[in-house]
């Protein structure tokens, strides 16, 4: 009778599962690690647009206000001064979201922020004038949130 060896069987046996645990256990290594660096991409780029209609959110109040006091005065610029402020805490975070994103996105221009904020420099001039009896400040004011506005159209790609 030829008995196997069973301590040499088992060996191979057992050396084959692990190596094919290995395998596997690589794989959803992989996989897990694609999946988050997807989610991360996706997340950056949600952050950036969030920031963005925040900001163009924060110049529409802007405006707003002006509109409903136009003249320009002690009591308008009381009211318009901390919109303003809050136009530029929302750049910021424009700013901030969108250096993020274009590490997983380099194909976004890197010149959108710093666009974005020559226009709301454009947009402050406005708010000094009395829209009242200056429509070319209004409408002044209105193509700065446009372009504004057309310069974050590059974001929807995202």
């Amino acid at each position: 009778m030829n008995d196997p060896n069973w301590a040499e069987i088992t060996t191979a046996y057992g050396t084959t599962f692990i190596a094919l645990g290995t395998v596997v256990l690589a794989g959803a290594a992989v996989w897990a690690l694609t999946s988050w660096k997807s989610a991360l991409k996706s997340q950056r780029a949600d952050e950036c647009i969030g920031a963005a209609r925040d900001l163009s959110g924060a110049i529409d109040r802007c405006r707003t206000i002006k509109k409903r006091f136009p003249q320009y005065n002690f009591k308008s610029q009381e009211l318009i001064s901390p919109a303003f402020e809050q136009i530029w805490a929302a750049w910021r975070r424009f700013d901030m979201a969108f250096c993020a994103a274009r590490r997983y996105h380099p194909t976004l221009v890197q010149s959108i922020p710093s666009e974005a904020a020559r226009y709301i420099l454009e947009f402050e001039k406005t708010l000094h004038r009395d829209w009242s009896t200056d429509q070319y400040a209004k409408d002044q004011s209105a193509q700065c949130k446009e372009k504004f506005d057309e310069l974050c159209k590059a974001l929807d790609a995202l």
